[in-house]
């Protein structure tokens, strides 16, 4: 191999991508409802941010609906 087939790594600048491609959302969440969020993450088993919280029970509920349970 030439020495001009070598690539020499360049550390990236900035923060490194740790969530992928995806479309941002913003989500106005009351009291009531942002206690009861914070409250399903403290009982979960391990640290989660708010917006993984978010995440996780988006795709609970989406799994229920399609089982057949409660959609709304």
């Amino acid at each position: 191999m030439s020495i001009r087939e070598i690539r020499k790594s360049k550390p990236k600048m900035g923060r490194p991508v740790t969530t992928g491609i995806g479309v941002p959302v913003l989500l106005r969440m009351h009291d009531p409802q942002l206690a009861a969020l914070d409250a399903w993450i403290a009982a979960q088993n391990e640290p989660i941010s708010r917006p993984e919280g978010a995440r996780r029970l988006i795709e609970m509920a989406l799994e229920g609906a399609r089982k057949g349970g409660k959609g709304r």
